[in-house]
């Protein structure tokens, strides 16, 4: 067996050079963070705790893991963690916001959440990372839920006793009941636990009855802060799952390929002479067998055909290969595309992205591979639809300009922050889920949200409502085809001849001022007075109203604070009763 080891040894070490041989050349760089990888599990219920704090408990509640804590960790079983993690997550949000879960999880956006949690725990309380789970009573570190009591009841004299106690929570914190927490006298008990540990559900249950059973004049006030301690040995293996490794940072990395760019200065001239030498001597009768001098190394492919193989395989056809080589070398020269062929090129690239199953795949497959796709772009028909919108969008953009936007609202692209533009969608596909839930279509909440002048604070001041076709309206007048306006003059020219600051008589529609606002309001009635007094003096402006119930608004308004309680659809016949009135009270 001894004298077998160098043999074995020098057998591993071929492997080894062949199995390196055979790599691909090149460097992959990634940029990975300080710290340890964070749990897809905590990550997943920060991701509810900014959707509601009520849906970060609701999913601490009724978490379930599969399997067991005693699973092999295989892909099978990690597999199964991150559908159970993603199904669990799903239930407790909106279905639009939860399509978007996998990507926050893939890109790790509340890792760096996770990390500071775990460094407030390591700051302030040393010697923590020894416990897998403790909770903060006001300075005092409790590792046993029975000494829980006592701990609380000790902070309540204290913070009694000094009467100013400044609270310890943080506004990252999780709390679990924040009605409590401004409280006088109130007790923080603040728990660094992960769930999917042992000691977990001890807590928890026992900081829930604490909150619970607490006087009024010493409530506890139950935080949590989700730390995944190195000291935890029993957990769940979906509670690990993402900790394997250090995280990598996503958005930034480099790949590159390397490429030997020397030259070597060699010799050649004793091979010449050695050719010409062999030539020399050939043997006569072989100068027809020409298939012998022929390098068949350096044909490479063509058309898909890789005639270095077929020469090799078929070496008595070698004549015929290259015969059939040099045909399609002159066939090419016909099929290479024209310069005006490519005066569409990117319409019609725009065109097949537009129509694919999966544009994004298939937008990037384009742009790496244009040159060798060109020729088949140039084949795809670009419909009239998609050439009208591209000249009607050169008008308003300036060619080369790279703009992107989200429902209308113009998106950062030079300044681009991944995590920025998935809270961004985040909120998009919130509202859509809100606006759907009231019952109205895909496509009018798509237009609705489009009428937002931009994404910022004073948004709804600069709000612009496109009432086209003005079906909704109830229009009072119509200057341009009211027997009342026949006598007035049509060219706008009469304009110059009216006094500055004053509209004159015409039958032209030149402005609409349309009302929106509750018809039983005492708003809307002196409106109502006001455009009366407006069509009476027979101005060039178009009169209408736009019927708003009040409890439809207050319903909408309480759906999206509360998105899991169910509200009512307003009473529309309401409205239509409304406007019988307005209509009534404008044409007396």
């Amino acid at each position: 067996m001894v004298r077998q080891l160098p043999l074995l040894l020098c057998c591993l070490g071929w492997l080894f050079t062949v199995a390196q041989g055979t790599m691909q050349k090149g460097a992959s760089i990634s940029v990975r963070a300080r710290w340890q990888g964070t749990s897809y599990l905590l990550e997943a219920a920060e991701f509810l705790a900014d959707e509601s704090q009520q849906s970060y408990w609701q999913f601490l509640d009724s978490l379930t893991l599969p399997g067991n804590s005693n699973s092999s960790g295989s892909s099978d079983d990690s597999t199964a963690c991150w559908h159970s993690v993603l199904d669990q997550s799903a239930g407790l949000c909106w279905p639009q916001v939860a399509k978007i879960l996998p990507v926050v999880l893939g890109v790790r956006q509340y890792s760096a959440r996770l990390e500071m949690f775990r460094q407030l725990a390591k700051q302030r309380h040393t010697g923590s990372e020894a416990h897998c789970c403790f909770v903060d009573v006001h300075g005092t570190t409790v590792t046993d839920p029975e000494q829980l009591a006592a701990a609380t009841n000790k902070a309540a004299s204290a913070i009694q006793v000094a009467k100013n106690s400044s609270s310890p929570l943080q506004e990252t914190d999780h709390v679990f009941n924040p009605d409590k927490q401004d409280a006088p006298g109130a007790v923080a008990a603040i728990l660094y636990a992960a769930p999917g540990a042992e000691c977990w559900s001890p807590w928890h249950e026992a900081l829930k009855a604490a909150a619970a059973n607490a006087p009024a004049e010493a409530p506890v006030v139950y935080a949590h802060r989700p730390v995944l301690s190195a000291s935890c040995k029993a957990v769940h293996p979906c509670a690990t799952l993402g900790t394997e490794e250090q995280l990598v940072l996503p958005g930034y990395g480099v790949e590159a390929v390397l490429k030997n760019m020397e030259y070597s200065a060699i010799d050649d001239k004793s091979k010449a002479d050695a050719a010409a030498a062999a030539k020399t001597n050939k043997p006569a009768g072989t100068d027809n067998d020409a298939a012998v001098d022929i390098d068949t190394s350096d044909l490479g492919e063509m058309k898909g055909f890789k005639f270095d193989v077929l020469a090799k395989r078929k070496p008595h056809l070698v004549q015929e290969l290259m015969t059939f080589r040099d045909t399609l070398l002159s066939t090419d020269d016909d099929e290479k595309i024209k310069v005006w062929d490519l005066k569409d090129a990117g319409l019609q690239a725009t065109s097949r992205v537009a129509a694919a199953a999966d544009p994004l795949r298939l937008l990037t497959e384009i742009s790496q591979n244009f040159p060798s796709l060109v020729s088949s772009l140039t084949r795809q028909q670009v419909p009239d639809r998609l050439r009208r919108e591209v000249q009607q969008n050169s008008k308003m953009i300036s060619p080369g300009q790279n703009f992107m936007l989200l429902n209308g609202m113009l998106v950062e692209v030079k300044n681009f922050e991944l995590y920025s533009f998935l809270d961004r969608l985040r909120i998009e596909l919130r509202l859509q889920g809100q606006l759907q839930s009231l019952g109205i279509g895909p496509g009018l909440v798509r237009q609705l949200l489009e009428t937002r002048a931009d994404d910022n604070e004073d948004g709804l001041e600069q709000l612009r409502l496109d009432l086209t076709p003005m079906k909704q309206v109830l229009w009072l007048n119509n200057p341009e085809r009211d027997k009342q306006y026949s006598h007035l003059p049509r060219n706008v020219n009469h304009l110059l001849n009216m006094f500055p600051g004053r509209l004159t008589a015409m039958a032209v529609n030149l402005m609409h001022l349309v009302v929106i606002a509750d018809p039983l309001s005492p708003e809307a009635v002196a409106m109502a007075g006001i455009m009366y007094r407006m069509h009476g003096r027979l101005l060039p402006l178009r009169l209408g109203m736009l019927p708003v119930v009040s409890d439809a608004i207050t319903r909408v308004e309480a759906r999206r604070l509360n998105p899991g309680q169910i509200v009512e659809l307003p009473t529309w016949q309401v409205s239509y009763s409304s406007n019988s009135l307005v209509g009534t009270i404008l044409l007396e």
